[in-house]
């Protein structure tokens, strides 16, 4: 069937079945099932536009996808797997467990995130998780021992203080740091070594608080009211900040949704103009700092001395190409950098989907942890708290030595030394 121009799942009309996206798709390589597949899934949807199948049905068959867009890179044609696939969620949007719905009713306040992590510091610095772990009692909670386990263990890295306000007597530029929920939560220290590093490039910071999350679960999953509701909630923290010359996001997943908001809010006439100045003014934390940082780092800076490997988000490296600047740049700041075997396959985290697929993400993901184990990297880097949370479980799980940390914790913390 031919689609006409108006419909959304045209682009599906372009598969020829071809299979180059089977080797590339994480819930293929595990599930090996065809209706798992990219290929198979794009035989749903054309289902689905010839009416063959109900949008509930096309979307209770779709749930898999973990939309990390790696079928894109692979396809020889142009089909776009993920893209199809979210166009199907947003008819039939996916219903989130009761463990997804209480994860996400804490990051969705930016109160409740606060006083989360916390807790999560105070859990931490008693020693109850050490004790707890050691102890294994969460396992008889299932649900519990699952949220648990992707907590971070506790580091002696002290929190690095913001800089304070005011403090370049001559700043070149202003920015607006968003800082995602989940580094919020999970990796304290994410958000002021960004702002320091910032600094270090004559940039002023200034972090948009109040928001709670970006929305980015909520797109993923075809909930647009959410989606929606969650990014005004952002864009009414950064309506006082129209005076910054660039919003930075400290995770991925989040400077990809945020530039879908012009887009997404394009209607909404209180929002519309507002949504296009945010958009216009995101910038890559990545490029940011490979321009610039290491051009102003100090000549006493001290490389660290363990090696690293680069993890990319799946969502950056398919869908936006985005994986040369944190590459050069650790290459000329932080000492040996190692390329990571199988770099283009997902780690299995997917937002929530580690919580929705327990037992699949973890399969997922152990491709991901032997691949680094292969590398004999010392230390995992990325920019997405998703992912480095995930990962960061895995090894633990394994008893691994390897660290797992944020981009901007490996670079600013030899610096905060001084």
């Amino acid at each position: 069937m031919k689609a006409s121009k108006k419909n959304k799942f045209k682009n599906a009309d372009l598969c020829t079945h071809c299979g180059y996206c089977l080797p590339i798709c994480p819930s293929y390589r595990i599930l090996n099932d065809e209706t798992h597949s990219p290929r198979g899934r794009v035989s749903i949807i054309l289902a689905l536009a010839r009416k063959e199948l109900t949008a509930k049905e096309a979307g209770d068959a779709l749930t898999t996808c973990l939309v990390c867009r790696s079928c894109h890179s692979a396809c020889p044609v142009g089909v776009r797997p993920a893209k199809l696939v979210l166009s199907v969620r947003n008819k039939s949007p996916i219903t989130p467990p009761l463990l997804s719905r209480l994860f996400h009713i804490i990051t969705n306040s930016h109160t409740l995130t606060s006083y989360i992590s916390s807790a999560i510091r105070w859990y931490q610095n008693r020693g109850l998780q050490a004790w707890l772990r050691r102890s294994r009692v969460l396992r008889l909670i299932p649900p519990l021992h699952r949220i648990e386990s992707l907590i971070p263990e506790k580091r002696n890295d002290p929190i690095p203080q913001f800089p304070p306000k005011n403090s370049l007597k001559k700043a070149k530029l202003k920015a607006a740091l968003l800082c995602g929920c989940m580094a919020r939560l999970f990796h304290p220290r994410v958000a002021p070594s960004t702002a320091n590093l910032m600094q270090l490039l004559d940039i002023e910071v200034t972090q948009i608080d109040g928001f709670g999350c970006c929305g980015s679960p909520f797109r993923e999953s075809g909930n647009r009211d959410l989606f929606i509701k969650q990014a005004k909630k952002t864009l009414d923290a950064f309506k006082n900040l129209t005076d910054v010359d660039m919003v930075i996001c400290d995770t991925s997943v989040c400077w990809v949704t945020v530039r879908s908001y012009a887009r997404a809010l394009s209607t909404e006439k209180k929002y519309a103009e507002i949504a296009k100045i945010f958009s216009e003014k995101i910038q890559s934390l990545e490029v940011l700092l490979a321009n610039g940082l290491p051009q102003a780092l100090p000549e006493k800076y001290i490389r660290p001395e363990n090696s690293v490997t680069f993890h990319d988000h799946c969502q950056i490296q398919h869908g936006l190409g985005s994986t040369k600047e944190p590459r050069e740049l650790l290459k000329t700041v932080a000492g040996e950098l190692i390329e990571l075997p199988r770099g283009e396959r997902c780690c299995g985290a997917g937002g929530d989907y580690m919580l929705r697929y327990q037992e699949l993400s973890n399969n997922i993901r152990q491709d991901k942890l032997a691949a680094i184990h292969e590398s004999r990297a010392k230390t995992v880097v990325g920019s997405n708290s998703g992912c480095l949370i995930n990962i960061e479980a895995g090894l633990l799980k394994d008893r691994s030595s390897v660290q797992v940390r944020h981009l901007a914790e490996v670079l600013w913390q030899p610096l905060s030394k001084d």
